[in-house]
């Protein structure tokens, strides 16, 4: 099973951006697609008038952008983000397989990187989260220092013994499952 989901901690226009070029660069590459709305406060790029109208207006937008990709909305208390992918795992009841962040506010360039994270955590189980290489890594990534293997993956895989992107990768649910969670 392979998890997509967008915690909409954003404006309803970024959340309806992530999902959208998640169906154009990963259409097929996922099983299910989940946007998580979080009652984020503001609807417009401008201070509302009113919190609760905002939210409400926010609901609408976000349940909308559901229906219009065949994606699944649900609606949490805005917890943290750990807690947050903690809320979507539940309530997706995924024991195996590979939860992944459409985040809508660092969006990957590039077609096929759900399946490219999947992949990578299929073929080696070991790996508790995969993210995805942002430019800030690629001098990180060039400098030689970091062990690459392309030919065992069949994508550029860089194994990183300390800080990577949080945002925008994958965890392997079978070691979520094993610790409890996120």
């Amino acid at each position: 099973m392979t998890l997509v989901h967008t915690l909409a901690f954003n404006l309803p226009s970024e959340v309806e951006t992530a999902t959208r070029d998640l169906y154009e660069q990963c259409g097929g590459e996922f099983d299910r697609h989940i946007i998580a709305d979080l009652g984020f406060p503001i609807s417009e790029d401008v201070l509302p008038y009113s919190i609760s109208v905002a939210k409400q207006v926010n609901s609408e937008k976000l349940k909308a952008i559901a229906k219009k990709y065949g994606s699944e909305y649900v609606k949490f208390e805005n917890k943290g983000v750990s807690q947050n992918w903690n809320q979507v795992i539940m309530h997706s009841q995924i024991q195996s397989g590979v939860v992944i962040c459409a985040d809508p506010d660092e969006r990957p360039k590039q077609k096929g990187w759900v399946k490219a994270i999947a992949d990578v955590i299929k073929e080696q189980p070991r790996f508790a989260w995969v993210s995805l290489n942002t430019d800030a890594h690629e001098a990180i990534a060039q400098d030689g220092s970091l062990a690459h293997h392309k030919e065992k993956y069949g994508h550029d895989v860089y194994s990183v013994n300390g800080l990577s992107n949080w945002a925008q990768g994958g965890f392997n649910m079978d070691f979520l499952s094993s610790i409890g969670g996120v």
